[in-house]
């Protein structure tokens, strides 16, 4: 073993951390800037050296398995190859309004530090300000315009952690400042990059002490630090002077990402866009980026308490910036929940997948081909150890390899170069270049996918041996609609169908459910699925590859219409595995049976098409369809309504959740064929458990405190999240003005009828799941002690009688309305856009209750808009409630009709 880290700096090795400087009892190392190489550089004077070892055992440099020193408390943790141990995931952001405005994106960490603090968990921080040069330097006459430098502070007031917020995209040598640390008392959180975590983590696991003085590591997400070179460049280009700058910020501005600020001795401002082509537009991206950091593999801060990044989801985005958040240490989550809590943050739940790709930590698995390149060129790398390279995320096609290839050049290229003029020119050509590389292979996907499918249908076109399945009873039923989503209100409605269905046919029927998720849907409702008919649907969205997805579906869709002609004389192609089977169960049916699922119009056009072929198909086998409970439209394009068209004309019945607005779109389309009916939902007539039951399970729920709240009126609410998918055509949409319209409801209802609310989600589908933004709107109220949010998930049976317990309900979702009305509840629906606003209005209109619609659209309503008709609603629950005793006996009839009508043709054969 070298016994300084001299060698770490002749292998070009080096981090710039600055721990060495800190550690060294001999204080015989110090840093100077290497002007080549634009870093911080430990320079070691070996006449002084006793060759202790000590700042090579701390150093992240030369050893880049940060795995072995990962404390052993987190073996307990789950954990990923590319993210490392964790115990939860979030996007947060602070609702301090100046720590929010002034951070870099949603101000958490600096809230986090002021909150422990203020607790006493902390006597200070470990922080980062601009404008100062380190302590330990050895070139100081040689330095830059110090307003161009940072440096690490012990912050011990509030107003000092918050002078430091914003990020500094520059190097700073943090561990320089664990010198300062050793000679204090109390206990301090450190705030740093991976490699200052780790030379901190090395240090501790030697030193017992500095583990005690520094408890909590809040980590900086970091996918690289920008050598000197890069701040200089752009001022080059801007034609600002280095001794002209009197202060510079990298992330300044409201708004996430921001700009940079450049305040000059004159006294003018230049501000310079976040994504500008000189800064993180590209050159700041894709060149200045030192060897080492080339060659890292810890983006997340592994070895932190907690990691902080921007939140790129495309999510939950709050216009001031959102943090997404890593937790491992117990404690820190502790500290996290107790702010929510309090609503000093907001929290956000989400999943693995979400953060992996958010943080596009696939490129960061370029660590292998990256190694393997540096090997190629005889480059030294550092040790790795047992660290596992991310085996589990490709890391072995030619393109990664290219990219590391690609990134390596620009690297070597930047960091010795101080022509910036010349790098400017390479800069421009680099960008030509991936410019017309992007392009070219796009075209070559295309033309790739045109040809796969072009083989692929030929394929399909191939005569297999008849496979067409055997009636195991005397009828048989094809059930197909919108469930198979976790979506509990579309899982409800075949469920009242088979329960009905069975009352009536009994053993003789077998049902055969088409379904995205067969085993769900198998294990959910007991009856045998089949994976439902793929390749078949539109896209929503514009441009080149979603029309030509669209020809693709439309071919494939032709193709199954000839299988299904051809299968009548005998003849069988072999299709895709999905259409195979598909058709060779409803060859052998008796009937199809659409129930739901609300999908037949221009808005999810994925689902028309699908269910549209079908229809087609069934009529060409002359077997009759049903599609019962529906909501019809709206259809926006001449293709969509001539489709509709065709396909409904081509059903026995239709029966609508709404009055006369599924009708009339129906008319107007040209759909005359099938018998039309304004009949109701068919999950009218899901049975329920007993009161008692329900009742533990809500106070399991709410707690035994909420339980015992003296209140007048006790309210379940409900907001729909996939609205997120739904309202922007498959892009996710912002719905934070619409949570905070929630809250403020919510708060209305506590404060001025002195009531008790609860949240209720019905669907717990992975990215839509109610209970995120439920969450999202309890951080947002202030009534937290009246207000709670359910936790857990639960079938149709056990939530239509949860909501039964309730006085009135307030809900944006079509079924939690329905399962409200069906218990003689009294509802509000509020809904977002035509097509939720159009189920909403129709539940409403059945009902005789037009006033329980709120008319207006929640994307652009306000409190003082919606209140009045929700305040009505309250004020005349008991009125409602008569007039659905009334109304309620008849509607659960009428969503018998498909049912009954099914049952009709099956007992005819």
């Amino acid at each position: 073993m070298n016994k300084n880290i001299s060698i770490v700096v002749k292998q070009d090795l080096c981090v710039g951390c600055g721990t060495c400087v800190s550690i060294c009892p001999e204080q015989c190392i110090c840093l100077c800037i290497d002007h080549r190489k634009g870093l911080w550089i430990p320079h070691i004077d070996e006449n002084k050296c006793k060759s202790c070892g000590l700042c090579f055992k701390v150093c992240p440099g030369i050893d880049a398995d940060y795995t072995r020193s990962i404390p052993r408390e987190w073996h307990s943790l789950s954990h990923h190859p590319a993210v490392g141990f964790y115990s939860y995931l979030a996007l947060a952001f602070s609702q301090n309004e100046n720590i929010h405005t002034n951070g870099a994106s949603g101000g958490l960490v600096t809230d986090l530090l002021v909150y422990m603090l203020q607790k006493h968990i902390i006597d200070g921080a470990i922080v980062t300000i601009m404008g100062e040069s380190p302590q330990y330097c050895k070139n100081r006459e040689e330095l830059d315009n110090p307003a161009l430098l940072a440096r690490a502070v012990i912050a011990r007031s509030e107003d000092e952690i918050i002078r430091s917020q914003k990020s500094k995209y520059c190097p700073v040598p943090v561990g320089e400042i664990l010198s300062s640390v050793k000679s204090e008392t109390g206990r301090f959180a450190f705030v740093g990059l991976p490699c200052h975590i780790h030379a901190l983590r090395k240090w501790q696991n030697i030193d017992s002490k500095m583990s005690e003085k520094i408890p909590y590591c809040l980590g900086l997400f970091c996918s690289r630090t920008p050598n000197f070179h890069a701040t200089r460049h752009l001022l080059y280009n801007r034609k600002i002077a280095l001794k002209d700058v009197e202060h510079l910020d990298y992330r300044a501005g409201e708004k996430n990402l921001g700009h940079m600020n450049i305040k000059l001795k004159d006294e003018k401002i230049k501000e310079i866009p976040h994504l500008s082509f000189d800064y993180w537009g590209y050159m700041f991206f894709k060149f200045f980026m030192p060897y080492r950091c080339y060659l890292c593999p810890d983006k997340l801060a592994a070895l932190a308490d907690i990691s902080f990044g921007d939140n790129w989801t495309g999510s939950w985005d709050h216009p001031l910036g959102t943090s997404t958040v890593v937790v491992r240490e117990p404690k820190m989550l502790a500290i996290l929940q107790e702010m929510n809590h309090k609503g000093n943050v907001c929290l956000h739940d989400i999943d693995l997948q979400t953060l992996i790709s958010s943080q596009d930590l696939a490129n960061k698995a370029q660590i292998a081909p990256r190694k393997k390149i540096c090997d190629i060129f005889g480059k030294p790398t550092p040790e790795y150890g047992n660290l596992h390279l991310y085996s589990d995320i490709r890391t072995k096609s030619f393109m990664t390899f290219v990219k590391a290839l690609m990134l390596f050049t620009r690297c070597k290229l930047s960091n010795n170069n101080k022509n910036y003029c010349l790098l400017n020119l390479i800069g421009k050509l680099f960008f030509m270049i991936e410019r017309i590389s992007a392009k070219a292979m796009r075209t070559f996907h295309v033309v790739l996918n045109i040809l796969k499918t072009i083989f692929n249908m030929l394929f399909c076109l191939i005569p297999v041996k008849s496979s067409v399945s055997l009636k195991k009873s005397k009828y048989k039923m094809i059930m197909m609609g919108g469930y198979g989503s976790k979506d509990i209100g579309d899982e409800a409605m075949p469920h009242a169908d088979i329960l009905n269905l069975k009352e009536i046919l009994g053993d003789e029927l077998e049902i055969v459910m088409l379904s995205p998720d067969p085993t769900y849907t198998q294990k959910t409702h007991k009856e045998r699925s089949i994976k439902d008919i793929d390749y078949l649907g539109f896209s929503p969205n514009s441009g080149i590859r979603a029309n030509l997805g669209n020809v693709r579906s439309a071919l494939y869709g032709f193709m199954f219409l000839l299988a299904t002609s051809l299968s009548k004389k005998g003849i069988h192609l072999k299709l895709w595995p999905a259409a195979r089977n598909v058709l060779n169960e409803m060859i052998s049916s008796d009937i199809i049976f659409n129930v739901g699922g609300g999908n037949l119009n221009s808005i999810i056009p994925q689902e028309l098409y699908k269910k549209g072929f079908i229809y087609l198909s069934a009529k060409i086998l002359h077997k009759p369809v049903i599609v019962s409970g529906q909501t019809i439209g709206p259809f926006e394009n001449t293709i969509d309504r001539f489709f509709a068209k065709a396909c409904l004309n081509s059903v026995r019945l239709l029966t609508f959740r709404d009055k006369e607005i599924s009708h009339q779109r129906c008319r107007e389309i040209g759909v005359t064929m099938p018998k039309m009916y304004d009949a109701a939902d068919d999950a009218m007539t899901i049975p329920v458990i007993e009161k008692k039951t329900a009742k533990e399970i809500l106070l399991k729920e709410v707690g035994k405190k909420w339980h015992e709240l003296e209140s007048e009126l006790t309210v379940a609410m409900n907001f729909k999240s996939s609205l997120r998918l739904f309202r922007r055509r498959g892009e996710f949409a912002d719905l934070s003005r619409e949570c905070q319209l929630m809250a403020e409801i919510a708060d209305a209802v506590v404060d001025r009828f002195k009531a008790k609310v609860v949240f209720i989600p019905t669907d717990y589908c992975s990215g839509v799941d109610d209970r995120e933004l439920h969450q999202e709107i309890i951080n947002r109220v202030k009534n937290k002690k009246n207000i709670k949010a359910f936790a857990g998930e639960y079938d149709d049976i056990i939530l239509k009688s949860l909501i039964g317990l309730f006085d009135v309900v307030i809900g944006s979702r079509y079924h939690f309305c329905v399962f409200a009305a069906s218990m003689l509840v009294p509802f509000a629906g509020i809904a977002s856009g035509i097509y939720q606003q159009t189920k909403l209005k129709g539940l409403a209109d059945l009902c005789d209750l037009s006033q329980c619609f709120v008319k207006n659209d929640m994307e652009f309503a306000t409190f003082e808009d919606v209140w009045p008709q929700i305040e009505w609603m309250i004020n005349n629950r008991d009125n409602i409630q008569e007039k659905l005793k009334k109304t309620v006996p008849s509607l659960k009839k009428k969503s018998l009709y498909g049912v009954k009508e099914a049952a009709r043709l099956l007992q005819q054969k």
